[in-house]
């Protein structure tokens, strides 16, 4: 059972880490924007690869966020190595007799596209890269910031409610 300091760290965590998460959104959308009003193939080319590492660091931001709360402050689970990815997200949009979802259906739908991407970008080449596949990154994590920052929002409420229980 969480504590009141437990919870008070697990809120600052959380809140402290939703602006890196919305400066990596930013990020991906300027860069989107302008690799969509550029034609000069090196610029295309390097901004395509910053647009890669800031997706793949703002889905590895999310999932952190996740494994502190689920993994470590409330389901306190070892999960299988291999498919630990999918399964963390999968407890995320669960809720359980300890707590309530972390996340949205709505929010889970768009974090399973990013990791799909995350885990193609980790293991492909500069010349795999397909912008006409990649174009919707922008869109994407900025809805995907602004869902999971809702969702955050909801669950520490949860969580000053649970500490106020503890009084």
């Amino acid at each position: 059972m969480l504590k009141k300091d437990g919870i008070r760290r697990l809120i600052k965590e959380i809140d402290e880490s939703m602006p890196y998460l919305e400066n990596l959104a930013r990020n991906i959308n300027e860069r989107t924007s302008i690799i969509n009003n550029t034609n000069v193939d090196i610029i295309r080319d390097g901004l395509i690869d910053g647009v890669a590492k800031a997706a793949e660091r703002f889905y590895t931001g999310i999932e952190s966020i996740l494994e502190l709360i689920i993994l470590k402050a409330f389901d306190e689970q070892v999960l299988d190595r291999s498919g630990w990815h999918q399964e963390l997200l999968n407890m995320a949009a669960d809720d359980t007799p300890e707590r309530p979802q972390v996340i949205s259906s709505e929010t889970f739908k768009l974090l399973k596209q990013l990791k799909s991407f995350r885990h193609f970008s980790t293991k492909a080449y500069k010349e795999a890269y397909d912008w006409r596949k990649m174009n919707d990154l922008g869109p994407a994590t900025d809805e995907a910031y602004q869902l999971l920052q809702n969702d955050l929002r909801k669950f520490c409420e949860y969580l000053r409610a649970l500490m106020d229980a503890l009084d």
